[in-house]
C-alpha cells in the first residue's frame, strides 16, 4: 500500500507543475459568489475520497443519520448502529479545504445463546486538510492529496492517515474514482506503531439527477500481534433534487468479502452546501 500510494504521488509530481495556479481572489473571507459555485462534490456516500474542493468561504455539512452493521459468526451475531455521523468541510480557498468528522453514539448488540448484550461508544474525531493537485472543480482528470489525524475517544494514542484520491471523468456521465491511503496507527499492544493502507476504486455513473455507484474496498493493518485484512464491495445510489443544487441524498449498502468484520452494512444520509 505505501508503495502504491508513493508511486502515484510521483507519477502526480508532473501535474502538479504543469497545472496553473489557483485564483487567489477567493477566500474565507471573501466567499466565493452564488452564481460561481462548482458542481456540489459531497465526500458521502463510499470509501472513497473525492479529489475536489469545496468552494472558498462555504461550509459542506454531511450528515449520515444512521448505519446499522450486522454479523453472524458460529452462531453469535452482532449488529452495530452508528448515529449522526456528522462530516463538517470547508473552503479556504480555491484548491485547499479543512475537514473535521465525528460519530456521536455507536451502539454495538451481541446476542449469543440467548444472552444479549449492549455497548455505547463515542466514536474517534478525526481531522484533516485536502490539498487541490490539479482540477479543484473535479472535472476531467483530478488529483488531490490528504493528510488527517484520528483522535480515539477513549484515550488510546492517534494515528495518522495519507490519502491521495484521484477521479478521471470519461465522458457520458461515467467516471471513475481511485484513493490509496497509508496510515501510521498504534499498536495494539505496547507503545509501538505499525503501518495499514487501503485502496477504493470505484466506477459511477450519473443520470439526470441521480448517481449510481460500484466500489472495491482493500485494506489491511499490519499489527505485529495479527495482521488484519478487509475486502468490501459497496454500491451507492445519491440524488440532487431538482433546484436544490446544494443538497445531495444517499444510500448505500457494503457487504463484506474475504473474512470482512460486517456481512453487511446499510446507511442514509444528506449533504448540504452552505
Amino acid at each position: 500500500m505505501l508503495l502504491v500510494a508513493l508511486v502515484a504521488l510521483v507519477a502526480a509530481s508532473p501535474i502538479l507543475a504543469a497545472e496553473p495556479a489557483s485564483d487567489p481572489h477567493y477566500t474565507l473571507s471573501n466567499p466565493v459568489p452564488a452564481n460561481e459555485l462548482r458542481p456540489l462534490c459531497p465526500d458521502n456516500p463510499g470509501f472513497g475520497v473525492p479529489p475536489c474542493i469545496i468552494d472558498a468561504g462555504h461550509l459542506m455539512v454531511e450528515l449520515t443519520a444512521v448505519t446499522a452493521s450486522f454479523n453472524s459468526v458460529a452462531g453469535v451475531k452482532s449488529s452495530d448502529y452508528a448515529l449522526g455521523k456528522v462530516l463538517l468541510r470547508l473552503g479556504v480557498n480555491n484548491s485547499l479545504e479543512a475537514y473535521a468528522s465525528w460519530t456521536p453514539l455507536s451502539i454495538d448488540t451481541t446476542s449469543d445463546q440467548g444472552q444479549h448484550r449492549t455497548n455505547s461508544t463515542t466514536g474517534s474525531f478525526n481531522v484533516g486538510v485536502k490539498q487541490s493537485l490539479r482540477n479543484p472543480d473535479g472535472a476531467g482528470l483530478s488529483v488531490a492529496v490528504q493528510p488527517g489525524v484520528s483522535i480515539p475517544s477513549n484515550g488510546s494514542r492517534v494515528s495518522l492517515s495519507l490519502a491521495l484520491p484521484v477521479s478521471q471523468a470519461l465522458g457520458g456521465g461515467w467516471s471513475l474514482g481511485f484513493t490509496p491511503e497509508v496510515d501510521a496507527l498504534p499498536d495494539s499492544i505496547g507503545s509501538g506503531t505499525h503501518l495499514g493502507g487501503s485502496v477504493a476504486m470505484s466506477v459511477s455513473y450519473s443520470v439526470s439527477a441521480f448517481t449510481l455507484s460500484a466500489e472495491a474496498y482493500l485494506a489491511e493493518d499490519r499489527d505485529p500481534v495479527v495482521i488484519g485484512h478487509l475486502a468490501v464491495a459497496n454500491f451507492s445510489l445519491s440524488w440532487v433534487p431538482p433546484r436544490k443544487t446544494n443538497l445531495s441524498l444517499y444510500i448505500g449498502a457494503d457487504f463484506g468479502l474475504n473474512g470482512a468484520p460486517n456481512d453487511a452494512e446499510f446507511y442514509c444520509g444528506l449533504s448540504r452546501r452552505f
